[in-house]
């Protein structure tokens, strides 16, 4: 017997205002007469955050947090050591609870309770690192109160912060999600069922698990959008991080078919917050695929124009890594390289490198614009000691699927030095565990270069299979889609 449709509000009475389902022409400050707390919790913060107005969005979320007791830090090292503090006392305290319905609970408890939700939620995509000291402070909460609905959905979002740890944080991942699942599955609500479910796809991506990141995501989707109302921002993010999976595992087909239908949803709402982080990752490619590096600029500056400037976002991140993929795919290499050096301290002081698989791509991606600039530059040596110090820190770190990267460094450092077999022998190896990451597209380039060092039978089969997949995958121009990925290798085309 299918469960009984919900609505994502539960067990609130109040529906979500028609505000945030589209973005508001301005943002108004809090009402002086204060508004009941519970319908304030329930859409304060997604509303405000949902839109590039996030500074003024910002000032109301504080008004909204204040009337309770709550406050948003100020700074992002406060959110630091806010965070560090709460995950100790969540750590000291452990995940016992006792059990009470809503009823039992007081209602500015309660309040307090979906305001943090509301704030952690509205922030992760944004701000991650509020976003995680509201995500813990809102499963404390929630465990001191012991309903059932809102601890199941804290424990699985608290899943997915402690995931942006990566390898080392896997067990204490794996123990929330287990805990989410038992308590969503015992009171059998939809809601709590398909937080539980996006949690563990949501960590699979963290955890470079790509394929099983975009399955269990799309279920996430299919329990939202069949089962529940009322979850905007829920099937948003479902669908962004199988989307993003998508990128990863090389398969541009089908990011190339979803986005403009996932795009159009999101225009057709307002919701800007969506159209940016589909089309400032994963989304440029939909442009490169099409050997159309022009448009996928214009899609950018369309996408973040009026984005808040204040401080360095998500968004600013993901921005930072199409612009310099789009140079790196007109063999832009300075350009590409300028660009990042230029975000780097933003990028940096947003705390985001603390995040394993947003720093260990990063890093790569900033050693491969290196070795483009390289290329062209009148002393290289600089640039080549950056590439080897960024090959050197890559390889120390833990996940399986970050192993192949600093391999295709040192592929181009070697040719750099002359030593064809061995960057040939680096780049087969590297393509060969790429493809056991799940991540085709880098293993297909790699392999692309590969052939081209060896030449003879040998290359052109390699090439072969790299043209072969690339063509399925509606590329168009395969050889700059190798640039774009494994850069360095200039006199090898």
């Amino acid at each position: 017997m299918p469960a009984a449709n919900c609505d994502a509000s539960w067990p609130m009475p109040w529906p979500m205002p028609a505000a945030v389902r589209k973005r508001p022409a301005s943002i108004k400050s809090p009402p002086a007469r204060p508004m009941a707390p519970k319908r304030w919790s329930f859409w304060a913060a997604p509303a405000f955050n949902s839109a590039p107005a996030a500074d003024e969005g910002r000032a109301a979320l504080v008004t909204v947090l204040e009337r309770l007791g709550l406050k948003l830090p100020g700074t992002r090292k406060r959110a630091l050591l806010s965070l560090v503090w709460n995950r100790l006392k969540l750590w000291l305290r452990g995940l016992k609870f006792k059990e009470r319905n809503a009823a039992q609970v007081p209602t500015e408890d309660l309040a307090r309770i979906d305001t943090s939700w509301s704030a952690a939620v509205g922030l992760t995509m944004i701000d991650t690192i509020r976003g995680a000291d509201f995500q813990t402070r809102n499963l404390l909460l929630a465990l001191r109160a012991g309903e059932p609905y809102r601890l199941a959905r804290a424990l699985a979002w608290e899943a997915t912060h402690a995931a942006m740890g990566g390898e080392g944080s896997k067990k204490r991942s794996a123990r929330l999600l287990e805990a989410a699942d038992a308590l969503a599955g015992r009171i059998d609500n939809p809601h709590a069922l398909g937080m539980a479910t996006m949690g563990r796809g949501v960590a699979a991506y963290f955890h470079g698990a790509w394929k099983e990141a975009r399955a269990v995501c799309d279920q996430a989707t299919d329990i939202f959008r069949n089962r529940c109302t009322g979850v905007t921002w829920e099937l948003d993010t479902a669908s962004a991080f199988a989307f993003w999976s998508l990128w990863f595992q090389g398969e541009l087909a089908e990011l190339i078919r979803r986005f403009p239908i996932l795009v159009k949803e999101a225009h057709e709402r307002g919701d800007r917050l969506a159209e940016a982080n589909y089309t400032t990752f994963g989304g440029p490619f939909v442009w490169l695929a099409a050997d159309q590096p022009d448009g996928a600029r214009e899609a950018l500056a369309n996408a973040m124009g009026d984005w808040s400037k204040q401080e360095f976002h998500v968004q600013h991140f993901t921005t930072l890594t199409a612009r310099t993929q789009i140079e790196l795919y007109r063999g832009n290499g300075p350009a590409a390289l300028q660009h990042m050096n230029e975000q780097w301290p933003g990028m940096a002081g947003s705390m985001l490198l603390h995040v394993e698989c947003v720093r260990i791509f990063l890093v790569h991606l900033r050693a491969r614009c290196a070795l483009a600039a390289a290329a062209t530059s009148k002393d290289p040596a600089q640039l080549l000691r950056q590439v080897a110090k960024a090959a050197h820190g890559l390889e120390k770190e833990k996940p399986p699927w970050s192993r192949p990267l600093p391999q295709i460094l040192r592929a181009a450092l070697a040719f750099r030095q002359g030593d064809k077999t061995r960057a040939a022998n680096l780049l087969g190896a590297a393509a060969a565990a790429l493809d056991g990451a799940d991540m085709k597209l880098f293993a297909a380039a790699a392999r692309r270069r590969q052939g081209q060092l060896l030449g003879g039978e040998n290359g052109r089969t390699l090439l072969t299979l790299a043209d072969t997949f690339m063509t399925s995958q509606k590329i168009q121009n395969p050889e700059r889609m190798t640039e774009l990925f494994v850069p360095g290798f200039a006199s090898s085309e």
